[in-house]
């Protein structure tokens, strides 16, 4: 049975101890299960907040710093996510997998010192592509160099202003119009009707891309969310993700044992 993978961690690193501590308590979770590639995901900066008095991480130096103490001391992989040239440049060889934010997935100049690394590559997919048109940004890194490892990640599409949504038939779409390796799902991001971002229904938009054929989830997940200085609302407690995550690797064995 392949693998499924699983992306999780905060949003963006905070301070020293919350960091550290949830990082430990995911790792541990995830510890419990065989046959899943595990990438702990934190970003070291966070360049697409809507205000400039929004919290914007720790910078790269500290950031990078800090991840590699986590894949060191626990033995994982791990990701971050990289806005520029320069970011991949300079700090690009220090992670497991290049992770590229929806809205920038797009841009060829960042794609193509991407490619120079020929490390596996993690787009978000664009809200505003439809699932039919995403073999564009994968194209850009597969007709370079086709031995790259490409995930991307569904985290909703643009219905209308302020309206982003999940529909699991995408994932049949991805799978079938683009070249990319693995297709995942982003469960805490889609939204509501009535919030930004909202984590209510995060266990039930897992459980059905996995019912759905989905390779894997992308979920960010904090010791206390309420506090977090990022996506407070959407973030899974780590508790919530340790129930949630029983059930996500039962249905993807029953899917993927048939």
């Amino acid at each position: 049975m392949k693998n499924m993978t699983l992306i999780c961690g905060p949003c963006v690193i905070e301070d020293e101890y919350l960091f550290y501590k949830t990082a430990e308590e995911i790792i541990e979770i995830v510890s419990e299960y065989e046959n899943i590639d595990f990438y702990f995901k934190a970003s070291c900066v966070k360049d697409n907040r809507t205000n400039n008095e929004n919290y914007i991480g720790v910078g790269f130096d500290r950031g990078i710093e800090m991840l590699l103490n986590v894949q060191s001391r626990f033995n994982v992989n791990i990701t971050t996510d990289f806005h520029t040239e320069t970011q991949i440049k300079e700090y690009g060889s220090n992670v497991d997998l290049i992770q590229i934010p929806a809205f920038l997935s797009m841009q060829s100049s960042l794609i193509n010192e991407v490619v120079k690394l020929t490390k596996p590559v993690h787009l978000k997919k664009p809200q505003f592509l439809s699932p039919g048109n995403i073999h564009k940004p994968v194209s850009k890194i597969k007709d370079q160099n086709p031995n790259i490892q490409v995930m991307m990640t569904d985290r909703g599409t643009m219905f209308g202003y302020d309206s982003v949504m999940f529909d699991p038939r995408h994932i049949r779409k991805m799978k079938e119009t683009y070249k990319a390796d693995k297709v995942l799902i982003d469960i805490t991001h889609p939204q509501n009707h009535s919030k930004v971002y909202d984590r209510t229904y995060a266990r039930d938009l897992g459980m059905a891309a996995l019912a759905c054929d989905v390779d894997g989830l992308f979920i960010e997940s904090h010791v206390v969310p309420e506090q977090a200085l990022c996506d407070a609302d959407s973030q899974l407690r780590t508790m919530q993700l340790k129930m949630y995550l029983k059930s996500f690797i039962e249905l993807y064995r029953f899917i993927n044992d048939r």
